[in-house]
């Protein structure tokens, strides 16, 4: 499920506007961790995955036994790089002044001005391990660029 909740704080010109969005109860499959741990030429894998994978020893173990061959074998059919998704984003916080028109801004015949700054995708709580959970499958994303902007809006 997902869920938007929009808050908006005033006190006397000062505004603060923020904008969590929430979605949970969904897997994500974190395929990096598949590449990263690959037992095979491309290196070592995590310590995490080295203590962690089946042996008949240790079935109850979270991660497959390590596989000799195609680099992207480990992990493969399995739900070991599965990652719950849930997350709560602070998306956007604007945080504005408005003067009022009847102090100098009248000088220059406006009815209003506000002065604001802002940040999109300021935060993420999640405990998901990969770049972005909002990306879906984590082999080749590209996270949500954080953006910061200001501005300033004149009314005549």
């Amino acid at each position: 499920f997902l869920v938007g909740y929009t808050n908006t704080f005033k006190y006397k010109g000062v505004e603060l506007t923020a904008f969590f969005t929430y979605a949970g109860g969904h897997m994500i499959n974190n395929s990096l961790n598949r590449y990263l741990n690959a037992f095979n030429t491309w290196g070592n894998m995590g310590v995490d995955y080295f203590n962690g994978y089946w042996t008949p020893t240790r079935p109850s173990n979270r991660y497959p036994a390590p596989r000799v061959g195609s680099p992207y074998a480990n992990g493969d059919g399995t739900d070991a790089n599965l990652q719950k998704g849930d997350y709560l984003r602070l998306r956007n916080i604007e945080l504005a002044y408005n003067f009022s028109a009847d102090s100098w801004l009248r000088h220059i015949k406006s009815t209003g001005l506000r002065v604001y700054a802002a940040v999109q995708n300021a935060y993420t709580w999640t405990r998901f391990t990969g770049f972005d959970v909002e990306s879906g499958d984590n082999t080749n994303p590209y996270p949500n660029a954080r953006t910061f902007m200001a501005g300033v809006t004149i009314n005549f």
